[in-house]
């Protein structure tokens, strides 16, 4: 498993707080949930554009774009907000798609559990995950809906760098969650960070 990913979100939301902000970075984030990226296509431009200088290691034209991949496995016509939000992303020509990891069994969905130690741990999300035949560029940036603690994140990342070694693989999310701050005073909150696992303990952290 790797010991580390950098990762960039363009926006955070609070699970919990009960500001008017903390209210609307809910709803924004269940329409991304839902995959209704185009929504935002305006806004994530202008945030890309205006951000472009640190922002450019995870998305330009010369990346490979990966979904990060539902908690089941795809069937015919399923959402896929990673998927939408890639689409997004190769529209506005900051990457290549490449859905190529995949889940090959399902796992408990993250979202219904409160707490951490219900969610798939990062070996969980790792064994029900796999790697599709596929060359990509040398940058690698898994693509995800919303950021939590990083374990889907440091488990694809691990897979991914399994199957290619010579990539530099990064992690990019629209929105991260907030949970451990009672309210957030802005939706928008363009972030560069590392999420780190502990091998002994089979967590991860996130900073910020």
């Amino acid at each position: 498993m790797l010991s580390s990913v950098d990762y960039a979100a363009l926006l955070q939301y609070s699970p919990r707080g009960n500001s008017d902000v903390s209210s609307k970075s809910r709803k924004v984030t269940n329409t991304i949930k839902a995959g209704r990226i185009e929504t935002f296509r305006k806004r994530i431009s202008e945030i890309t554009s205006e951000n472009k200088q640190i922002l450019s290691p995870f998305l330009n034209e010369d990346i490979t774009l990966i979904p990060a991949p539902r908690s089941s496995p795809i069937r015919g016509t399923d959402l896929w907000p990673a998927l939408e939000i890639c689409k997004l992303l190769a529209s506005l020509q900051l990457g290549a798609i490449a859905p190529c990891l995949i889940r090959t069994e399902a796992i408990r969905k993250s979202s219904l559990y409160y707490s951490a130690d219900k969610r798939p741990s990062v070996q969980e999300q790792y064994d029900s995950m796999s790697v599709e035949n596929y060359v990509p560029t040398e940058n690698i940036t898994l693509i995800d809906d919303v950021l939590t603690l990083g374990r889907t994140s440091i488990a694809g990342a691990s897979r991914l760098a399994e199957k290619f070694p010579n990539a530099t693989i990064r992690v990019f999310a629209l929105i991260r969650t907030m949970g451990f701050v009672p309210d957030v005073d802005n939706i928008l909150n363009v972030q560069i960070g590392t999420i780190t696992f502990n091998d002994f303990s089979g967590k991860c952290t996130r900073n910020p």
